[in-house]
């Protein structure tokens, strides 16, 4: 993949929509960083002995990492406007045009329950031209749900591409 060829078709191929976010291939490096912290919140709040009762705890612990990588993460206020609803992602890094938004689940019901409170947060951030790229980070106090069936329950749901 790290062909010089391939990597020039990429250029000119991610200007469609069909074949990715050419923002995020640009800036990929930063991604993968952002990616692995997300990846690896867990281990972060076990090594800060931390045990979260709720999301709040999570996200606070995580903006501290994201504040550290990508500076421009600090004390941003943004909320989505809506008609009906305002919304406020968790985290955002403006620099990445990327918002994250963090939940938590107790069993595998409110699993469930925080993946549709992610497809309406789809509808809530969809159409801004500030951000683009959207994570969600599901934080579960016990292995209720292994990875290989969250990434099928997520694929059934038909969450758009800019969205992990």
């Amino acid at each position: 993949m790290g062909n010089t060829l391939i990597n020039a078709f990429r250029k000119y191929l991610y200007t469609f929509d069909d074949f990715g976010n050419p923002f995020y291939y640009e800036h990929q490096e930063k991604f993968e960083v952002l990616e692995h912290i997300l990846n690896n919140t867990a281990v972060v709040l076990n090594e800060l002995n931390i045990k979260p009762n709720k999301k709040t705890d999570v996200y606070k612990a995580m903006r501290l990492f994201c504040k550290i990588a990508f500076p421009d993460c600090a004390n941003v206020n943004y909320i989505f406007q809506k008609t009906a609803k305002c919304y406020q992602p968790d985290i955002l890094i403006p620099s990445l045009k990327c918002a994250i938004e963090y939940k938590y689940a107790v069993s595998e019901s409110e699993l469930n329950d925080t993946i549709d409170q992610i497809l309406t947060d789809v509808e809530g951030y969809s159409n801004n031209p500030s951000y683009r790229i959207f994570y969600a980070v599901f934080y579960a106090t016990k292995p209720f749900c292994s990875k290989e069936r969250f990434d099928i329950v997520w694929k059934e749901k038909h969450f758009p591409n800019n969205w992990k």
